[in-house]
């Protein structure tokens, strides 16, 4: 019961596939906020976001398909892990679960909104 709240492994890896890494990046700064590396929550984010541009530059010069870009989002969730939560929170570290439905619902949010755009104004 003293264990601190984290977004869980799983969680973070599920956010990064569907919604984006950058999305997974910030729930893992989240955590690593919560722990004596606070400071270090900003590289995660700069992670996120560099990672979410590499993957949007290389998708938009190549004809990308959805499969890849859930692969890409697999990978960067898996970097996350062993570049952050590893060193920042340890790999063994016991934590409780934090409730993830807060971000569900902006994730989904977004991703609607997002949808409503591109089937508003469209491609020309």
């Amino acid at each position: 019961p003293d264990a601190p709240e984290y977004y869980s492994k799983r969680v973070i890896v599920v956010f990064s596939v569907l919604f984006s890494v950058l999305f997974g990046s910030i729930m893992m700064a989240i955590n690593v906020s919560k722990t004596q590396h606070a400071a270090k929550a900003v590289l995660v984010v700069l992670y996120g976001i560099a990672f979410t541009a590499i993957v949007v530059v290389i998708a938009s010069n190549y004809n990308i398909n959805t499969g890849i870009a859930l692969i890409s989002g697999y990978v960067g969730a898996f970097t996350m892990e062993h570049l952050f939560w590893n060193r920042y929170l340890g790999a063994k570290t016991l934590y409780r679960p934090k409730p993830f439905w807060i971000p569900l619902i902006i994730g989904i949010a977004f991703s609607a909104a997002l949808i409503y755009l591109i089937i508003t104004y469209g491609t020309a």
